[in-house]
C-alpha cells in the first residue's frame, strides 16, 4: 500500500509526461478509481486514506487540502527531484502500480466533468452520506462486479 500523497503526486507526473496537466477535482475521481481498481484486482486497497462522499464526487481530504491553493487550475509539475524519489518508491508493489498505470491511461480519455457524472451514477457515492465515508466494503462490492472505466476490455 502507498501513502495517498504518493499516489496523487505519480498521477500528477504521469498526467504531465503526457501533456495533459490535471485538476484537483480530475485528481480526486482517479484515486477513487485507483482505490476501487485495486479492490477489483488485488483484493487490497491502493492506499489508507479514507475516501468521502462530497458533492463534486468521491474525493480525499489529505489531497483535496494539499491541492486546494490551485482551486480550478492545473496542479504544477513535480520537480525532478520529486519524480526521482517517486520512480523508486513505486517499485515497491508492481500489482498495485501495475492498476495505478491502467487507471491513469484510461482516464485520459476523460474529463473531470465526465468522471464527476460518472461517479455519481455509482452505489458507492450514491450509497453513502453526505460528507461520509465511502467504504472499502462498498466499494469492493461495487468494483467487484462492474467496471466503470472498462479496463478488462483492454
Amino acid at each position: 500500500m502507498y501513502d495517498v500523497l504518493d499516489v496523487a503526486a505519480y498521477v500528477i507526473n504521469k498526467y504531465w509526461l503526457h501533456g495533459s496537466p490535471i485538476t484537483n477535482l480530475k485528481l480526486q475521481k482517479i484515486l477513487y478509481y485507483i482505490q476501487g481498481y485495486c479492490l477489483r484486482r488485488n483484493n487490497a486497497p491502493a492506499f489508507f486514506e479514507r475516501i468521502y462522499r462530497w458533492p463534486y464526487g468521491p474525493v480525499v481530504p489529505e489531497v483535496y487540502f494539499n491541492y486546494n491553493a490551485n482551486r480550478s487550475k492545473a496542479i504544477p509539475a513535480l520537480t525532478d527531484d520529486q519524480v526521482n524519489a517517486l520512480s523508486n518508491i513505486f517499485k515497491k508493489d508492481r500489482a498495485t502500480t501495475k492498476v495505478i498505470n491502467e487507471v491513469i491511461n484510461q482516464s485520459f480519455a476523460f474529463s473531470a466533468v465526465q468522471m464527476v457524472e460518472m461517479t455519481h451514477k455509482e452505489s458507492p457515492w450514491l450509497n453513502a452520506q453526505n460528507s461520509g465515508i465511502i467504504t472499502l466494503g462498498a466499494m469492493s462490492s461495487f468494483f467487484g462486479s462492474h467496471d466503470p472505466l472498462s479496463l478488462e476490455e483492454n
